[in-house]
């Protein structure tokens, strides 16, 4: 589906990877789906920031998120060299590049 779209044969693509656990809420595989979709509605010039992963979760009701959130992006250079950006904080692509999700994970604590 990622090579169907045409930012991805216009932008660097940054494979975004996520794993977030939380209390509270919404089951997972739906603040997963939103996570997604945040994800993909970023413009190129727009980071990914941590604060942002974390307020998808409390949006579903999380009571609770597990810190630090780590974000990470894959990218695979013209040379086919692969790279990954990792934050606790943000990643920002620039202009020429756009994140698409690749691992996002959301596992819901219960006690």
């Amino acid at each position: 589906m990622t090579c169907y779209s045409p930012l991805v044969r216009h932008l660097v693509p940054f494979f975004t990877r996520l794993d977030v656990g939380y209390a509270g809420g919404s089951k997972g595989s739906l603040v997963q789906e939103d996570a997604e979709r945040y994800i993909r509605n970023l413009y190129p010039s727009q980071s990914l920031d941590s604060a942002n992963v974390q307020k998808v979760a409390t949006n579903r009701g999380a009571t609770t998120v597990d810190n630090p959130v780590d974000v990470m992006a894959v990218v695979h250079n013209v040379d086919r060299s692969i790279w990954m950006e990792w934050s606790q904080d943000r990643i920002n692509t620039g202009r020429l590049a756009a994140f698409f999700p690749d691992i996002t994970k959301f596992t819901r604590r219960t006690a």
